[in-house]
């Protein structure tokens, strides 16, 4: 009778340790696909085309007329850069003969960054995105892709003043984007309740500034 009270309790304990493991794979899953799976799928992505760390998502602005058509006010444009890692490749002629086939590149512009040494010499900039993807199905050694973004104001100056913190209001500054402004708070609060703990530091360190909390 004991050897059997044994033997059940040997197979609870063996189920528990059974499910408990189930258990912590279920949760690691659900941190790497549902917490951490954008910031997975960017490194992932960064393994193609290393993504400069201060480029952010700014999105569009749009102005709206009397007859409720959208007028652009600023959008986000993007284009790639080609940079070498002159140490990192082994056979330069060969280097060149490839990326010279997929972008207008040149034997002395190339050599001479190859001669500048370094970790990072630029050879191409402005590309688009198609001719970023033929030098990354490239897969040279010691070759990388990387996307530039910027803000562009199709209305030119007045569009950008009326966005932008062009003043100051006292010895703050003022505008649309200041700390003191009102949409400037609903964004970055939005974007917590949004984001919750998978807000990035900097946002997280922008509302203890904005509440005055001390760090």
């Amino acid at each position: 009778m004991a050897s059997r009270d044994a033997s059940v309790t040997r197979i609870w304990l063996l189920s528990l340790g059974i499910l408990g493991f189930a258990g912590v794979l279920v949760f690691r899953l659900y941190l790497v696909q549902i917490v951490y799976g954008e910031n997975f799928l960017e490194k992932a992505n960064n393994q193609y085309f290393r993504v400069l760390p201060s480029l952010s998502d700014r999105g569009d602005i749009f102005f709206q007329n009397k007859d409720g058509e959208l007028i652009p006010a600023a959008v986000q444009e993007s284009s790639f850069t080609v940079s070498i890692n002159p140490g990192a490749i082994t056979n330069y002629d060969f280097a060149f003969l490839q990326l010279s086939s997929a972008i207008d590149l040149d034997s002395e512009t190339f050599m001479s960054k190859v001669g500048e040494g370094g970790t990072y010499q630029e050879i191409a900039t402005g590309l688009d995105l198609a001719k970023a993807e033929e030098v990354r199905k490239l897969n040279l050694l010691g070759v990388n892709v990387h996307e530039e973004k910027w803000r562009s104001y199709p209305g030119g100056r007045i569009a950008s003043h009326a966005l932008g913190i062009v003043a100051y209001s006292g010895d703050q500054l003022g505008g649309r984007y200041s700390p003191r402004s009102r949409f400037f708070w609903k964004k970055n609060l939005r974007n917590l309740m949004k984001n919750g703990l998978r807000s990035t530091p900097e946002e997280l360190l922008l509302i203890l500034r904005m509440v005055r909390l001390p760090l």
